[in-house]
């Protein structure tokens, strides 16, 4: 990223969690901020868009169709319209349908015209915590705006006990490991510029990454099967052959994998490499060096449906650079 690209934050969640309720609130109280907003809505009418106050910069409304499959054109033109339109505005939102697959909005914003203008700073889906549970049993589109979103925004938590917000809290925390996890009270959340994380391409997400550990064996999620898997790799990756198995374990996947994120290892490579996953594209970043006292490390986690941890580590102990080695796990 650089000063003159505009960043961009994807807000989803499923249908009634409360993203209306923030984009007002950040409209509100962001007087630092000039935020154009593209509100897309499914119907023909964009009656979401009536409910956004007035102070937003420039508003877009993108009807008829979802900009995660059919309008996905419809959204790049308006992208470049918005950059020369007055007044300036230097942040947008994407505010996406309730049902929305936010890894293909995001594929559909992976092209070199997008990045000439803007930046994608991070994907924040709101869960509607007295609901959510029930939504994951019934929905595939519940389930993926979670597994892919960098931020977790909790909203309704004061309609429910303090035990229902515990639980929803813990099954989040398996379900997406790498992203941070918020608690809002009428659109406010503490403890977070919402609109400045960095998270979606950035090297400061490595040390979440870090953190996150290997289970002792897979757990099955009763609601949706969701997992995240982590993979730990002490030697170094042919990086042509990683890029190219990772492709194939992605079409061989499919809509059951919804990302991919970590850093790698790489034979003969004096920087670590970053990688995050959009559906079937891959973006990479050179990341700091690695430290002389430093053992130099392989972390990916692997968030998707129905997962199976022994065919995917198969896979990937095939792009080492000495087949021999084996991982930590």
């Amino acid at each position: 990223m650089n000063i003159s690209q505009i960043p961009v934050t994807i807000l989803t969640g499923f249908l009634g969690s409360g993203k209306t309720t923030l984009l007002n609130y950040l409209l509100q109280n962001r007087r630092d901020k000039k935020i154009a907003v593209i509100e897309n809505e499914f119907a023909n009418y964009a009656f979401d868009s009536q409910l956004i106050d007035k102070r937003v910069a420039v508003l877009n409304s993108i009807s008829s169709g979802c900009i995660c499959c059919s309008q996905s054109s419809e959204l790049l033109e308006t992208l470049k319209k918005l950059v020369d339109t007055k007044p300036a505005f230097n942040h947008l939102i994407i505010e996406a349908t309730g049902i929305a697959d936010p890894s293909q909005i995001n594929l559909a914003l992976f092209n070199d015209d997008f990045f000439v203008d803007y930046y994608i700073d991070a994907v924040i889906c709101l869960v509607d915590v007295m609901h959510i549970e029930q939504f994951l049993l019934n929905t595939d589109e519940a389930a993926r705006q979670i597994g892919y979103a960098d931020v977790l925004v909790l909203t309704k938590t004061d309609s429910v006990s303090k035990e229902k917000t515990s639980a929803v809290l813990t099954k989040l925390k398996q379900m997406n490991p790498i992203a941070s996890i918020y608690i809002s009270a009428h659109g406010f959340i503490a403890d977070i510029d919402i609109l400045n994380t960095k998270a979606f391409l950035s090297t400061s997400v490595e040390k979440k990454i870090r953190n996150v550990k290997v289970p002792a064996q897979e757990k099955d999620d009763a609601q949706h099967r969701i997992k995240s898997m982590c993979f730990d790799f002490a030697v170094s990756f042919d990086f042509f052959a990683l890029n190219a198995m990772l492709g194939y374990i992605a079409d061989i996947l499919g809509k059951n994998l919804f990302r991919i994120k970590g850093f790698i290892y790489v034979q003969d490579f004096p920087e670590r490499m970053i990688i995050q996953s959009v559906a079937q594209t891959r973006v990479f970043q050179k990341g700091p060096k690695w430290d002389k006292d430093e053992q130099p490390l392989t972390k990916l986690v692997f968030i998707g449906k129905e997962l199976n941890r022994d065919f995917i580590l198969r896979l990937l102990e095939r792009c080492l650079s000495n087949i021999q080695e084996r991982s930590l796990v």
